[in-house]
């Protein structure tokens, strides 16, 4: 399966998730935006902007007062390539962790369906760059997707205590 939209299938239910939840007290999850310039405006309202660097993973938040970053990605294949986490993506987790904060990689499989949530703390100590399905299935906590939906507060308790 051929995605237009790389790794939006993931964050797309993510954000359901967080809507759907937005009224729940017990945590506090938001999407980052996209920080950009704009270049210019055209008489059609076509805009050019360039990104900017952006700081923050896909995801921040803070549950039970402790502060989280979620990065979220996808693979069709049947490993992941730790090469789809960007170096300062990488940087920023691992800062984040060092600091005892939560520094978590969302990672959906199309190949099974199913969402692994990795701590960053397992890739740090991997000395491989292309993570077998296996691994994840022995060493990491799997989710399957309900309706669209995920129970972010039931993943957030098995990371934050």
């Amino acid at each position: 399966m051929i995605l237009n939209n790389r790794g939006m299938f993931l964050e797309s239910v993510i954000n359901n998730s967080i809507e759907n939840n937005k009224d729940n007290n017990n945590y506090l999850l938001a999407k980052t935006s996209v920080t950009n310039k704009i270049i210019s405006i055209d008489t059609d309202n076509f805009v050019k902007a360039k990104l900017l660097k952006n700081d923050f993973c896909d995801y921040i938040g803070v549950y039970k007062g402790t502060y989280l970053e979620i990065e979220a990605k996808e693979t069709e294949l049947e490993y992941f390539n730790l090469s789809n986490i960007k170096k300062h993506q990488f940087k920023k987790l691992t800062n984040v962790s060092k600091h005892n904060g939560v520094a978590l990689i969302f990672i959906y499989f199309h190949e099974n369906e199913n969402i692994y949530v990795v701590d960053i703390k397992q890739f740090i100590e991997l000395n491989i760059r292309k993570i077998p399905l296996e691994w994840f299935n022995e060493n990491c906590y799997s989710v399957k997707i309900d309706n669209l939906f995920l129970d972010l507060e039931l993943i957030l308790k098995k990371f934050i205590t």
